[in-house]
Protein backbone atom coordinates (compact mmCIF):
# COMPACT_ATOMS: atom_id res chain seq x y z
CA UNK A 1 0.00 0.00 0.00
CA UNK A 2 1.38 3.33 -0.97
CA UNK A 3 1.31 6.45 1.11
CA UNK A 4 -1.40 7.95 -1.06
CA UNK A 5 -3.69 4.94 -0.53
CA UNK A 6 -3.04 4.97 3.22
CA UNK A 7 -3.93 8.67 3.43
CA UNK A 8 -7.12 8.06 1.44
CA UNK A 9 -8.11 5.17 3.69
CA UNK A 10 -7.45 7.27 6.79
CA UNK A 11 -9.51 10.17 5.48
CA UNK A 12 -12.36 7.82 4.60
CA UNK A 13 -12.30 6.38 8.10
CA UNK A 14 -12.28 9.86 9.63
CA UNK A 15 -15.20 10.89 7.41
CA UNK A 16 -17.13 7.77 8.38
CA UNK A 17 -16.57 8.40 12.09
CA UNK A 18 -17.52 12.07 11.80
CA UNK A 19 -20.79 11.29 10.05
CA UNK A 20 -21.79 8.40 12.30
CA UNK A 21 -20.83 9.85 15.67
CA UNK A 22 -23.90 12.13 15.99
CA UNK A 23 -26.19 9.23 15.11
CA UNK A 24 -24.54 7.08 17.77
CA UNK A 25 -24.85 9.89 20.33
CA UNK A 26 -28.54 10.35 19.54
CA UNK A 27 -29.16 6.60 19.69
CA UNK A 28 -27.47 6.36 23.08
CA UNK A 29 -29.42 9.40 24.29
CA UNK A 30 -32.65 7.79 23.13
CA UNK A 31 -31.90 4.42 24.70
CA UNK A 32 -30.07 5.30 27.91
CA UNK A 33 -31.35 8.80 28.56
CA UNK A 34 -34.85 7.77 27.56
CA UNK A 35 -34.72 4.81 29.93
CA UNK A 36 -33.67 7.02 32.83
CA UNK A 37 -36.33 9.60 31.96
CA UNK A 38 -39.07 6.96 31.67
CA UNK A 39 -38.01 5.29 34.92
CA UNK A 40 -38.10 8.56 36.84
CA UNK A 41 -41.50 9.39 35.35
CA UNK A 42 -42.84 5.93 36.20
CA UNK A 43 -41.68 6.27 39.80
CA UNK A 44 -43.27 9.72 40.10
CA UNK A 45 -46.54 8.49 38.60
CA UNK A 46 -46.58 5.46 40.93
CA UNK A 47 -45.97 7.64 43.97
CA UNK A 48 -48.72 10.02 42.88
CA UNK A 49 -51.20 7.19 42.28
CA UNK A 50 -50.48 5.54 45.65
CA UNK A 51 -51.51 8.74 47.38
CA UNK A 52 -55.05 8.34 46.06
CA UNK A 53 -57.53 5.75 47.31
CA UNK A 54 -56.68 2.55 45.52
CA UNK A 55 -54.55 -0.53 45.47
CA UNK A 56 -50.75 -0.29 45.29
CA UNK A 57 -50.79 -2.71 42.37
CA UNK A 58 -52.95 -0.27 40.41
CA UNK A 59 -50.44 2.47 41.14
CA UNK A 60 -47.56 0.32 39.88
CA UNK A 61 -49.45 -0.61 36.72
CA UNK A 62 -50.35 3.03 36.06
CA UNK A 63 -46.74 4.08 36.62
CA UNK A 64 -45.44 1.40 34.28
CA UNK A 65 -47.85 2.40 31.53
CA UNK A 66 -46.95 6.06 31.96
CA UNK A 67 -43.27 5.06 31.76
CA UNK A 68 -43.86 3.43 28.37
CA UNK A 69 -45.43 6.61 27.04
CA UNK A 70 -42.54 8.70 28.36
CA UNK A 71 -39.98 6.33 26.83
CA UNK A 72 -41.57 6.67 23.39
CA UNK A 73 -41.64 10.46 23.73
CA UNK A 74 -37.98 10.50 24.81
CA UNK A 75 -36.94 8.52 21.74
CA UNK A 76 -38.81 10.90 19.47
CA UNK A 77 -37.27 13.87 21.30
CA UNK A 78 -33.71 12.52 21.03
CA UNK A 79 -33.94 12.42 17.24
CA UNK A 80 -36.01 15.58 16.88
CA UNK A 81 -33.70 18.16 18.47
CA UNK A 82 -30.91 19.95 16.62
CA UNK A 83 -27.92 18.48 18.43
CA UNK A 84 -27.09 15.36 20.43
CA UNK A 85 -25.86 17.55 23.29
CA UNK A 86 -29.27 19.18 23.57
CA UNK A 87 -30.91 15.74 23.56
CA UNK A 88 -28.66 14.54 26.37
CA UNK A 89 -28.98 17.74 28.37
CA UNK A 90 -32.74 17.97 28.16
CA UNK A 91 -33.32 14.30 28.93
CA UNK A 92 -30.95 14.29 31.90
CA UNK A 93 -32.35 17.58 33.18
CA UNK A 94 -35.93 16.32 32.96
CA UNK A 95 -34.86 13.09 34.66
CA UNK A 96 -33.37 15.05 37.55
CA UNK A 97 -36.56 17.12 37.93
CA UNK A 98 -38.82 14.05 37.87
CA UNK A 99 -36.57 12.14 40.27
CA UNK A 100 -36.36 15.03 42.71
CA UNK A 101 -40.13 15.50 42.55
CA UNK A 102 -40.70 11.83 43.31
CA UNK A 103 -38.24 11.93 46.22
CA UNK A 104 -39.86 15.03 47.68
CA UNK A 105 -43.32 13.51 47.32
CA UNK A 106 -42.20 10.32 49.10
CA UNK A 107 -40.70 12.37 51.92
CA UNK A 108 -43.89 14.43 52.20
CA UNK A 109 -46.03 11.29 52.34
CA UNK A 110 -43.85 9.76 55.05
CA UNK A 111 -43.98 12.96 57.07
CA UNK A 112 -47.77 13.15 56.77
CA UNK A 113 -48.28 9.52 57.80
Amino acid sequence: MTTKHAATATSRLALLLNTRRPVLARTLAALLGGYLFASAGAVLASVMFVDRDGLPSDALLGGALWGLVLYALAIIWAFGVRSPAKAWGSLLGATAVLGASAALLVLAQRGAA
